[in-house]
């Protein structure tokens, strides 16, 4: 990932989590992240395109951690030990489930190539 997407997407989740989706504008991101708003649109595209790339970005941090945490010669206990740390930790991550449910109401994937 390019330093300009790291930085907008940690830019951006801290706005979404402290002032909400619909709250939180592009120029909000570009005030934070320094980045400006025609290189956002050129990243990202727009707003909901910017929230996917903060749940994509959360979604992978917790699949790192967990492999991570899992790649030990564990005990089937000692694996399910760090599971659980493993996803309770991840509430450090900042994405709530209402940046998901938002995310997924909103979302409108593309159609399925046949």
């Amino acid at each position: 990932m390019t330093d300009t997407r790291s930085v907008a997407i940690t830019s951006a989740r801290a706005l979404f989590l402290t002032r909400g989706l619909e709250a939180t504008r592009i120029e909000d991101v570009r005030d934070a992240s320094g980045i400006s708003t025609g290189s956002l649109y050129h990243h990202f595209g727009s707003k909901l395109g910017l929230l996917e790339a903060v749940v994509i970005s959360a979604l992978t941090e917790h699949k790192r951690a967990l492999l991570e945490n899992l790649s030990a010669n564990l005990s089937a206990f000692e694996a399910v030990q760090k599971l659980i740390a493993t996803t309770a930790g991840s509430a450090k991550i900042p994405t709530t489930p209402a940046v998901f449910l938002d995310f997924a109401a909103r979302w409108n994937p593309p159609e399925a190539v046949h």
